[in-house]
C-alpha cells in the first residue's frame, strides 16, 4: 500500500512538472530501517527520482549537539 502511495506522489508531479526530490534525515541513533530506505531507494531510482539519503552520514552522527533528540535535527542541524 505504501509502495503504490509512494508511485501516485511520483506520477503527480511529474503530471505537474514539478521535479520531485527525496531527502532522508540523518539519525543520531535510533531504527534506521535499512530495507525499508533501500526498497524505497530503488523504487524512486526506477522512477527517475533522486534520493539523498543523509540517514548514517558521519559527519552528523559525530555530533550530538546537532540533535534535539535521537531523531530530531536541531536548528544548527538542519542549517548544516
Amino acid at each position: 500500500m505504501k509502495r503504490e502511495a509512494l508511485l501516485r506522489v511520483v506520477a503527480l508531479a511529474k503530471a505537474a512538472g514539478t521535479r520531485l526530490h527525496v531527502i532522508v534525515s540523518p539519525l543520531f541513533s535510533g531504527d534506521r530501517a535499512t530495507q525499508s530506505r533501500a526498497a524505497m531507494a530503488t523504487l524512486l531510482a526506477k522512477a527517475g527520482v533522486p534520493v539523498w539519503d543523509y540517514t548514517d552520514d558521519p559527519e552528523f552522527r559525530a555530533d550530538a549537539n546537532l540533535f534535539n533528540d535521537e531523531v530530531h535535527l536541531n536548528q544548527s542541524g538542519a542549517l548544516r
